[in-house]
């Protein structure tokens, strides 16, 4: 299985990065192929408009965002992680999503498996996953699930236990879901398998450091 996981959070290592290490660093662990961009330091245009996805194949803009448009062509599975930033995606995110639209007239990214990161200090999370689910139904590409992190300070996420855990198993998830269609036999959502797995709240309130 190979994974792209790209960080949209403007911050760098921040608690977005945190996540999505934890969740490559178990499909690593497992067998799978990892790659990781972080959009943070990346000069990135934003979609114009210009509607050339109809003429020519690919993006006509180039900016360090081009090669991970290829990259997201040759793997089989997204990560996709960013912070809420006012109920929705961060800018990063925007403009990757809006790049992608010259893959969408010939789904150029449908069968492959996507999942989410999205971290916050409080809200926010379902309706950044809400933005997130549907980019992946444009696409046609198989959501898996979300990791949503509880944080507010650089890299304090690495104390909300439940959803380190979730990143954890989601990367086992994302290891393991080409080869015997695992992702599909998941009788439970990823909060509930940690509920049971781990014996753990879901309570953000349960989840706070101490």
């Amino acid at each position: 299985m190979r994974v792209i996981g790209i960080s949209c959070s403007p911050r760098q290592e921040g608690n977005t990065e945190v996540l999505i290490n934890e969740s490559l660093k178990n499909v690593e662990n497992n067998g799978g192929e990892i790659e990781h961009y972080n959009l943070s330091d990346k000069n990135i245009k934003p979609c114009i408009h210009c509607l050339s996805c109809y003429k020519v194949e690919g993006c006509v803009l180039k900016d360090d965002l081009s090669i991970v448009l290829e990259k997201m062509l040759k793997v089989d599975a997204l990560l996709i992680g960013t912070p809420v930033h006012f109920l929705s995606v961060s800018s990063q995110a925007k403009i990757l999503i809006d790049r992608t639209f010259c893959f969408r007239s010939s789904y150029k990214l449908a069968g492959k498996f996507g999942a989410g990161i999205i971290t916050a200090s409080s809200m926010g999370h379902s309706s950044t996953w809400m933005l997130l689910n549907s980019y992946f139904g444009l696409q046609r590409i198989i959501p898996v699930d979300v990791v949503m992190g509880f944080a507010k300070k650089k890299g304090e996420v690495k104390y909300d236990k439940f959803a380190m855990l979730a990143a954890k198993e989601l990367g086992i998830m994302l290891s393991e879901g080409k080869n015997n269609f695992s992702l599909f036999k998941r009788k439970v959502p990823l909060y509930q398998l940690i509920q049971q797995k781990y014996k753990i709240d879901s309570s953000p309130l349960s989840r706070c450091k101490t």
